[in-house]
C-alpha cells in the first residue's frame, strides 16, 4: 500500500527504468562476450586501426554508461525507496545518459560512414549522412543539458524539439546507412567476376538490414512512446536500450561479417586499401633447339616486381 506522499502509479514511474536498467546489464554483459571474440580472432592483429579504435571507444564509453545507469538505479531504487521526490529529480547520472548515448551512436555511425566510403560510394551520400549523426548527437548532448536544468521531470516535454531532433535523426541515419550499404555490397556482388563472391556477399547484406532495422525501430519506439504516453515513464525503457544496442550491433557486424567484407574490399580496391600497388609479374621463355630441329619449350620463368 501506497503512504500519503507516494503516488499510486509509482510502478508506471520506477517499472520502466527498472526494465531499462536490467536490460542495460544484460546488453553490456553480451558485449564483453562480443569483444571477447572480437580479439580472439585470428585476423585482429592485422585489422585496420579504425576499426580497432571505433571497438575500443564503443567499449568504453559503454562501461561509462553502465556505470551511470547503476548510479541511476541506486539513487532511485535504493538511497531514495521510498521517497518521491527522487521520481521528478533523477540524479546527475541519469540527466547526462542521453548526451553519452548520443556519442555512441555518433561513433557507429560514423564508423559506418567510413566504411561506405570504402565500398566506392564516394563521400556526397557518406558526407551527408555524417552530418546528420552529427546533428542527431548534438541534439542528445543538449538533451542532457535540458533535463539536468529542469526543476523536476514533469517538465520534461517541453524540450519536445530537441528530443525529436535526436531520436528522429539517428533513426533516419540508420535507416539510411542500411540501405546504402545494402547496395553498395550487392552491387560489389553482382559486379564480382565470380557467382560465389555475391553469395559470400548475402550474409553481411542480411547483417547491415537486421541491424539498421533494429537500432532504428528501438529510436523511433523510443520517440512515439515520449510523444504518446505522458502518464509514466514508459518511454525511458528505450533510453537505456538503445545505445547498447548500437555498440552489440557494431560487434556483431564485425565479428559475423568481417572475414566476407574484408575480402571484397580487398578484391575492389587492393592498392588504396593496403597502401601497396600490386604485384606484377612477368613470364618470360627460352627454347632449344635440339638436332632434329624440334623447337621443345623449357620451363617458363616468372620475375615478380
Amino acid at each position: 500500500m501506497c503512504g500519503p506522499d507516494i503516488p499510486s502509479d509509482i510502478a508506471g514511474q520506477n517499472g520502466p527504468l527498472l526494465m531499462g536498467y536490467l536490460f542495460s546489464y544484460l546488453l553490456q554483459g553480451i558485449l564483453i562476450v562480443q569483444v571477447f571474440i572480437f580479439c580472439s580472432q585470428p585476423t585482429y592483429a592485422t585489422d585496420r586501426l579504425p576499426i580497432k579504435v571505433t571497438v575500443w571507444i564503443v567499449f568504453c564509453l559503454e562501461i561509462v554508461s553502465t556505470a551511470f545507469a547503476t548510479v541511476s538505479a541506486w539513487y532511485g531504487l535504493a538511497s531514495g525507496w521510498g521517497d518521491p521526490r527522487t521520481l521528478i529529480n533523477p540524479s546527475w547520472a541519469f540527466a547526462y545518459t542521453p548526451a553519452l548515448h548520443g556519442i555512441i551512436a555518433l561513433s557507429v555511425q560514423l564508423f559506418f560512414c567510413w566504411r561506405m566510403t570504402l565500398f566506392g560510394s564516394g563521400f556526397v551520400v557518406p558526407s551527408f549522412i555524417a552530418t546528420v549523426c552529427l546533428m542527431q548527437s548534438a541534439m542528445a548532448i543538449a538533451c542532457g543539458v535540458k533535463i539536468w536544468e529542469l526543476p523536476d521531470l514533469d517538465a520534461i516535454y517541453g524540450i519536445i524539439p530537441f528530443v525529436s531532433v535526436w531520436l528522429g535523426g539517428s533513426a533516419f541515419c540508420d535507416i539510411m546507412i542500411a540501405i546504402n550499404m545494402v547496395y553498395l555490397l550487392y552491387r560489389a556482388g553482382r559486379e564480382a567476376d565470380f557467382k560465389a563472391t555475391y553469395h559470400l556477399l548475402l550474409r553481411p547484406i542480411m547483417i547491415c538490414v537486421e541491424t539498421g532495422i533494429m537500432t532504428a525501430c528501438s529510436s523511433i519506439m523510443h520517440l512515439v512512446l515520449f510523444l504518446a504516453i505522458r502518464n509514466d515513464n514508459a518511454h525511458f525503457t528505450f533510453l537505456f536500450l538503445t545505445a547498447k544496442l548500437y555498440s552489440n550491433t557494431l560487434l556483431a557486424t564485425l565479428n559475423k561479417g568481417q572475414s566476407s567484407w574484408e575480402a571484397e574490399l580487398d578484391r575492389i580496391q587492393p592498392s588504396r586499401l593496403s597502401g601497396r600497388t600490386p604485384a606484377t609479374v612477368f613470364i618470360t621463355t627460352s627454347t632449344s633447339t635440339h638436332k632434329d630441329d624440334e623447337a621443345v619449350l623449357d620451363i617458363g620463368h616468372a620475375n615478380i616486381v
